[in-house]
């Protein structure tokens, strides 16, 4: 059976889709390991701002400014250690930037301030893989287009909410008696 001119053009076109889909997945995949990391830092670092705050509520205040950056560095710490047992593609221990972390407050309506003055209730989370942390992202065929690698962030948010039980009775339970 011969070739046709057909397929001879059609090969190196199909070798291109396919070569395109693999760096796109790795991409895809690398972006969904990086999200997942962020939401863990972000997570683990929330878990510990409410740490201190019964003693920030009762201090005065030259105390409460100590006892708040107290608890953000508490979260730092906890965000980068969870977020180091990611991985990213090649990247096996992510590193997680303290410059990353911010810090502010969300009210009961869902508005969020960045660093408002109040004890820190929300972190935000930026998890890289760039020139600053974690290399880009190299690619596998994009280079035949001149397309050698490409940078990815994710960022997540994570709020500690405290609350107050009002009542152990369900609602359509009535007391005993």
């Amino acid at each position: 059976r011969t070739v046709t001119g057909v397929q001879t053009c059609a090969l190196p076109i199909f070798l291109g889709f396919v070569a395109l889909a693999v760096d796109v997945g790795r991409g895809t995949l690398t972006s969904s390991q990086l999200q997942n990391a962020a939401d863990a830092a972000a997570m683990a670092a929330a878990a510990h701002l409410q740490d201190s705050y019964a003693e920030y509520a009762n201090a005065n205040p030259s105390k409460r400014l100590l006892l708040s950056n107290e608890a953000k560095q508490r979260a730092i710490a906890a965000g980068i250690e969870f977020g180091s047992k990611n991985i990213a593609a090649e990247v096996d221990s992510l590193k997680v930037l303290e410059s990353d972390f911010e810090f502010g407050f969300t009210d009961a309506a869902g508005k969020y301030v960045p660093g408002d003055g109040n004890f820190p209730n929300t972190v935000r989370v930026v998890l890289r893989r760039d020139s600053h942390a974690n290399k880009e992202l190299n690619f596998f065929f994009a280079p035949l287009l001149r397309m050698k690698s490409t940078a990815l962030q994710a960022d997540a948010q994570a709020i500690a909410c405290v609350g107050e039980i009002q009542t152990f009775r369900g609602k359509d339970r009535q007391p005993p008696g």
